[in-house]
C-alpha cells in the first residue's frame, strides 16, 4: 500500500477486482431489488397477490446475491474489506461462499422461470377470452339466422294474407285490416334491428385502440377540427376490459368526438386513453367555446345521457367540465377483476 503513485492499480490488479465488485456488484443488485419491488408493489395494486410475492421473493434473493458477489470480496487493509470479506465468512461458516453464491443463483433461475410462466399464463388467459368471445358471437349470429329464417318469415307471410284481405274488404274493416298490417311491418322492423345489434361484433379490449385510430382518422378526412388521439395501453397491460365494456368506451368517444364537431366551434381536440393502476381513463378536450351551464344537465341533452349511460352501463362513471377555453370531459372505467380463485388456479398449473 506504499506505492500510491499512478502505476498503483496496474501493480494491485487485485484491489481492481474488489473496486469493481463495490461499485458495480452490490449496487446493480439492490437497483435490481428496489425495482422488483416496485413492480411488486403495483401488482399487488392490481390485486394478483401471487405474482406480487415472487417479485417479492426474488428482490430478497437479488439482495443476498448483491451482499455475497459486492461485499464478500478479498481481505485487504481499507474499509469495508478489512472487516467483511471472504476470509471472514470461511472462519464463521466453514464453507466457501462460491457455494452460497451457486445455491442463491439456482433459486433466483427458479423464481425468473415461475416470472415467466405468470406471462404465459396471461396469454393463455386472452386466448381464452377471444374464444370465448367467438362462440358466444357464433351463437348470436345463429340466433340471428333463426330469427330471421323462421319467426320474420312467418310474420312476413300473415302480412301478405292480411294485404290480400284488405282488397275484399269494404270500410272499417278494410281500415282495420291496414292497422294490423302497419302493426307487423313495424314489428319485423324491430325484430330487425334486434338481429342487427346483436350479430354485431364487439370490440375487443386488445382491439380497441386500432378501432379508435380508424375513427379519428375518419372524422379528420371529413371536418376541419384537428382531432389527435393519445394511448398508454399497452399489449401487456395487466387490466382487462370485456368486450361489452370496450364497446361502450368507442361509442362514449364517438359521441362526444360529434358533438365537438357539431357545436364547439373548436380548432383542436385530444383524447387520451391512459391505463390507471385500477381503472382505465378517457379524457377529451377541446379548446372550442365550452358548454353553457345550462347544458350540462344530461337529462336535458339526449347526447350527454347516452354517454352518460354507456359509462355507467361499463360500471364507471362521466364528468363534464367546462374550461376557460373548451371542455374537458372525463370516463373512468375500472379493470374487470378476474376472481381470485381463477387467477391462482391459472398461476400454480
Amino acid at each position: 500500500m506504499a506505492n500510491n503513485g499512478s502505476d498503483y492499480h496496474i501493480i494491485n490488479s487485485k484491489y481492481n477486482n474488489i473496486a469493481l465488485r463495490y461499485l458495480l456488484g452490490f449496487p446493480s443488485c439492490i437497483i435490481s431489488a428496489v425495482a422488483l419491488l416496485l413492480n411488486a408493489w403495483l401488482i399487488e395494486r392490481t390485486k394478483s397477490i401471487k405474482i406480487s410475492k415472487r417479485y417479492q421473493k426474488l428482490a430478497l434473493i437479488f439482495v443476498i446475491y448483491g451482499f455475497l458477489e459486492g461485499l464478500l470480496v478479498s481481505k485487504a487493509d481499507y474499509f469495508p474489506a478489512n472487516i467483511i470479506n471472504k476470509e471472514l465468512f470461511i472462519h464463521y461458516f466453514v464453507f466457501t461462499p462460491l457455494l452460497v453464491k451457486a445455491f442463491v443463483g439456482f433459486i433466483i433461475y427458479y423464481l425468473l422461470m415461475k416470472v415467466i410462466d405468470t406471462f404465459s399464463w396471461e396469454q393463455e388467459e386472452k386466448l381464452s377470452r377471444l374464444e370465448k368471445h367467438r362462440i358466444a358471437t357464433m351463437e348470436r349470429r345463429k340466433l340471428g339466422r333463426e330469427i330471421h329464417d323462421s319467426i320474420i318469415q312467418e310474420l312476413f307471410a300473415t302480412g301478405l294474407k292480411i294485404e290480400y284481405l284488405m282488397h275484399t274488404q269494404e270500410g272499417q274493416a278494410k281500415e282495420v285490416l291496414g292497422q294490423i298490417k302497419e302493426d307487423l311491418n313495424n314489428t319485423i322492423t324491430k325484430i330487425r334491428n334486434f338481429i342487427s345489434s346483436s350479430s354485431l361484433d364487439k370490440i375487443e379490449f386488445e382491439d380497441l385502440n386500432n378501432n379508435l385510430e380508424q375513427m379519428v382518422q375518419r372524422f379528420n378526412e371529413n371536418q376541419s377540427i384537428k382531432i389527435e388521439l393519445e394511448s398508454t395501453i399497452s399489449p401487456y397491460q395487466i387490466g382487462y376490459l370485456t368486450p361489452e365494456k370496450s364497446t361502450q368506451i368507442y361509442y362514449v368517444i364517438q359521441e362526444a368526438l360529434t358533438n365537438i364537431i357539431k357545436h364547439s366551434d373548436a380548432e383542436f381536440a385530444h383524447v387520451l386513453l391512459e391505463a390507471r393502476y385500477d381503472y382505465l381513463e378517457i379524457i377529451i378536450t377541446d379548446n372550442g367555446k365550452g358548454i353553457s351551464p345550462d347544458k350540462l344537465n344530461p337529462k336535458k341533452q339526449l347526447g350527454l345521457s347516452s354517454m352518460k349511460e354507456r359509462a355507467e352501463n361499463a360500471g364507471g362513471a362521466l364528468t363534464i367540465e367546462k374550461l376557460a377555453r373548451g371542455t374537458r370531459i372525463k370516463v373512468k372505467i375500472p379493470w374487470e377483476e378476474l376472481k381470485n380463485e381463477e387467477k391462482n388456479q391459472g398461476i400454480d398449473s
